[in-house]
C-alpha cells in the first residue's frame, strides 16, 4: 500500500508546481521550490533521524506489552515536538537568510509562505508517529485510503486558493490537507493504541519557541551583517529556548519519561 501512496505524493508535488507555473509563472515555481526544499530538508532530516531509532523500539515494546507501546508512542511524540517545533520557528525566523546564502535574493519568499511550509512539514513529521498504530496492526491499507482522501482535498482546494492567494494559496492547500490527514490518523489510530497526545507539553514548547523567536527578531534588528545575524540567532536562540524549557519544566517531563 505504501508504493501507490509515495507515487501519488510525488505526482501531487509535480501538479502543484505545474499549476503555479501556468497561473503565476516560472519564477514563482523557483521561489516555491526553494522555500519548500529548505523547510523539508531542515525539518525532515530531524524527524526521519528520530524515526530510525524510534520505530524498532516501539515494535519491540508493543510486542511485549500494549501498554508499554502506548507510553512509548506518547514519549516519541513529546521528543518530536521538543526538537521539531523550535526548528520550525527557527526556519521561519531565518529562512530568508539561508536562502539568500544558498541561492539568491530572487528566491527569497514572503514570511507567510515559510510559515505554511513549516506547518506542512511538521504535520508530515507528526503523521509519521500517528500512523504507527496502523502499521503495528498491519492496517496500512487504511492509511492509503486516508492519504487518498487528503490528496483529493488538496486537488480540490489548490486551484481556488492559488487564484485567490497566489503561492501562499498553494501552500495553504497542502497544509490544510495534511492537517486533515493528521486528524484522521489520530482519531482512528487510537482505536488500537490508546496513547495520550501531549497537548499541554506542546503548548509549553510553542511558548518557549516564541521566546526564542523574540530573541532572534531582536538580533536581526541589532546586527546589520547577515552572517553574524545567522550565527547569533542559532546560538543565542538555542540557549533562550533551552532556558525557557527548563523554567517551564519541559525538560523534567521529557527526561522523567512521564
Amino acid at each position: 500500500p505504501y508504493i501507490p501512496l509515495m507515487v501519488s505524493h510525488w505526482v501531487l508535488n509535480l501538479l502543484s508546481r505545474f499549476f503555479i507555473e501556468v497561473h503565476i509563472g516560472r519564477e514563482a515555481v523557483g521561489i516555491y521550490s526553494a522555500s519548500f526544499n529548505l523547510v523539508d530538508q531542515s525539518i525532515g532530516i530531524l524527524y526521519l533521524g528520530m524515526m530510525l531509532a524510534f520505530y524498532p523500539a516501539l515494535v519491540r515494546l508493543w510486542e511485549k506489552s500494549r501498554a508499554e507501546g502506548e507510553r512509548y508512542l506518547t514519549r516519541g511524540l513529546k521528543i518530536f515536538g521538543f526538537i521539531a517545533i523550535p526548528a520550525g520557528f527557527g526556519i521561519v525566523s531565518v529562512g530568508d537568510l539561508i536562502i539568500r546564502f544558498l541561492a539568491s535574493r530572487d528566491f527569497i519568499p514572503n514570511r507567510g509562505l515559510l510559515i505554511l511550509f513549516t506547518l506542512s512539514i511538521l504535520f508530515v513529521g507528526l503523521n509519521q508517529y500517528l500512523s504507527k498504530p496502523f502499521e503495528l496492526e498491519k492496517k496500512t491499507h487504511i492509511i492509503m485510503g486516508m492519504f487518498m482522501a487528503s490528496a483529493g482535498m488538496n486537488l480540490v482546494l489548490i486551484l481556488p486558493l492559488l487564484k485567490s492567494f497566489g503561492l501562499n494559496g498553494a501552500a495553504l492547500s497542502s497544509c490544510l490537507s495534511l492537517f486533515f490527514l493528521s486528524l484522521m490518523l489520530f482519531g482512528f489510530g487510537r482505536k488500537w493504541l490508546h496513547y495520550e497526545f501531549p497537548v499541554v507539553l506542546y503548548l509549553k514548547i510553542i511558548f518557549s519557541s516564541l521566546i526564542m523567536t523574540g530573541f532572534i527578531i531582536l538580533v536581526r534588528h541589532w546586527i546589520p551583517q547577515p552572517i553574524l545575524q545567522l550565527i547569533a540567532a542559532m546560538t543565542g536562540g538555542s540557549l533562550f529556548y533551552f532556558f525557557a524549557c527548563y523554567k517551564m519544566r519541559v525538560l523534567r517531563e521529557l527526561f522523567a519519561g512521564k
